[in-house]
């Protein structure tokens, strides 16, 4: 019986801790396919991983649909492939590490405000407003300041990230007025500074066809779409600390290529011929 190897090939008996704070998965992410061969004796604890299996998979196909289509239209415009897959590359990262982001201050959050709901409130909130400020400002950036503002955002995430796991602790013991000024402050700078990436990638779409602006609005949507389910099996195998990990990640290709994703990347002249 599939259910009775437990010798730590199948199961997870790792300690909860709170990087990795459910208690109730206790199968690896990795074996399901063995799973899926024995739904009838599956806790219903469980079930809720393999839920999320299943709409990453859709999700993934989702985005495949719009990765291919408006590619193969581009391309018929004399799109290079090099420039396509910057495109995608850029918009995806920011798609994913996004949500990679707000999710894992989600549930930092939770921790200081023992609630969930009252988590996602905040963050979402304080996400939001001040990654659109920081779409508005980005515009007023020279391209100095720009390839600063990744650099920040980078190592901003770096060190709340360091401090997150170090002061875990001490931050239990706290008063009240010490939480919630944390909660309140940390979401703002990092929401100001990822709500400038967009806006930058859309204006080095200068120069390319009508068709790359909206499909790079469709890249970002599908592979955020994307993210929400990933995070969670990360999370299961891995835990939150895996998560910022991949963000910073993300953001450091999103990085990389910004330098080269300008309107020379397809000169006029290309899309002439």
């Amino acid at each position: 019986n599939d259910f009775r190897h437990v010798d730590g090939n199948f199961f997870d008996f790792r300690p909860i801790t709170l990087d990795r704070p459910n208690p109730t998965q206790v199968f690896r992410v990795s074996e399901s396919d063995r799973i899926f061969k024995r739904l009838s004796l599956l806790p219903k604890e469980q079930i809720p991983l393999l839920v999320n299996l299943g709409v990453l998979f859709q999700s993934i196909i989702v985005a495949c649909v719009a990765l291919l289509f408006p590619a193969i239209v581009l391309r018929k415009k004399k799109v290079p492939v090099v420039s396509l897959s910057k495109i995608i590359a850029y918009f995806a990262s920011l798609g994913l590490g996004y949500l990679f982001v707000e999710i894992w201050l989600i549930e930092r959050v939770e921790f200081l405000v023992n609630s969930k709901s009252l988590a996602f409130v905040i963050v979402l909130s304080l996400m939001l407003t001040s990654s659109a400020t920081g779409a508005y400002l980005s515009n007023r950036l020279n391209q100095r300041c720009q390839l600063i503002s990744f650099g920040s955002a980078i190592a901003i995430l770096l060190i709340i990230g360091a401090l997150a796991e170090i002061s875990s602790i001490w931050l239990a013991t706290q008063t009240a007025p010490i939480k919630w000024a944390l909660v309140i402050v940390t979401p703002v700078p990092i929401g100001l500074l990822l709500g400038m990436f967009f806006p930058l990638g859309i204006n080095r779409l200068e120069g390319m066809p009508d068709a790359a602006v909206p499909w790079a609005w469709a890249l970002n949507g599908a592979f955020s779409v994307i993210a929400t389910p990933l995070v969670q099996l990360i999370v299961a195998s891995e835990g939150y600390r895996a998560v910022l990990f991949s963000a910073i990640v993300l953001y450091s290709v999103a990085a990389v290529v910004f330098i080269k994703l300008n309107h020379s990347t397809v000169s006029h002249q290309q899309l002439a011929t």
